[in-house]
């Protein structure tokens, strides 16, 4: 099988890899985001694309990138640069829908063949009480989020609905990886050989 690597540090993406049976090694990129907050959805996949031409050469193999946003009112809330932002976030999506994008940019070496795509996901929070949100603040880390929440955590509690991948809200939508993966030559092997004890 071919080798993959992840051009990503992301926790989240990495454990939705490893729990889903990819075995995989985690390499770096030299891209750098601008952390903006107008623009189109496009951004995560440009941001995919840069992060992808960044990464490291490891030689032959497939190799995955993506970027997370989430984006309300034509504004795009990246990772808050501090706790202030980060309130301020969550007051934007409270009682309301957001849209959630993930760009997803995947490349073979040496071919060079490249599969790109925009994956969307509609989110709908309940009207957050100001106790709700400081109490999605002091738990977990909302500095290293899209949008200063993580649907997986404490924020679960708050969400009314969602519409599309549940898995690219936390970061990965892992069932379209999966079929764009498959296209390389790249599936999961049985937890059981991706997980020696």
């Amino acid at each position: 099988m071919k080798a993959l690597f992840l051009v990503s540090q992301s926790p989240r993406r990495i454990e939705l890899l490893r729990r889903f049976g990819y075995v995989f090694q985690v390499i770096s990129s030299g891209f750098r985001e601008e952390n903006v907050r107008t623009g189109t959805p496009q951004l995560a996949l440009e941001n995919a694309r840069g992060k992808l031409r960044g990464a490291e050469n490891r030689g032959e193999g497939v190799y995955l990138a993506s970027d997370t946003i989430v984006y309300i009112d034509g504004l795009i809330l990246g990772k808050p640069e501090n706790e202030g932002e980060a309130r301020e976030f969550l007051r934007m999506l409270s009682g309301r829908e957001h849209h959630v994008y993930t760009g997803i940019a995947i490349r073979e070496h040496p071919s060079g063949e490249v599969h790109e795509e925009l994956v969307d996901t509609l989110v709908r929070f309940k009207k957050l009480e100001g106790e709700e949100i400081e109490f999605m603040l002091s738990n977990g880390n909302p500095l290293d989020k899209a949008g200063a929440y993580a649907i997986q955590g404490i924020a679960g509690l708050f969400i009314e609905s969602i519409s599309g991948s549940y898995y690219n809200v936390v970061g990965l939508p892992i069932e379209r990886v999966y079929v764009a993966l498959r296209r390389f030559g790249v599936i999961p092997v049985p937890l059981s050989r991706s997980h020696p004890r």
